[in-house]
């Protein structure tokens, strides 16, 4: 929908298991976020990331409609 905020976030702390099972991230799709919220995340997923990580799969991801 044109005109329609979004972000998305996402960690994920570690490779999957090679049966596919278990959490190995997670992430969230909010619409028409707080102003604040794209700064906040940026500077903490990366931190997150490092602090949080399990193995070298450890990554972020931040998008958002602009």
């Amino acid at each position: 929908m044109p005109g329609v905020r979004w972000l998305h976030a996402s960690l994920t702390v570690c490779e999957p298991a090679p049966d596919g099972l278990g959490l190995h991230g997670s992430g969230m799709f909010v619409v028409n976020p707080p102003w604040t919220l794209q700064a906040a995340l940026q500077a903490s997923l990366p931190w997150l990331a490092k602090v949080l990580a399990q193995d070298p799969g450890a990554r972020y991801a931040l998008a958002s409609s602009g």
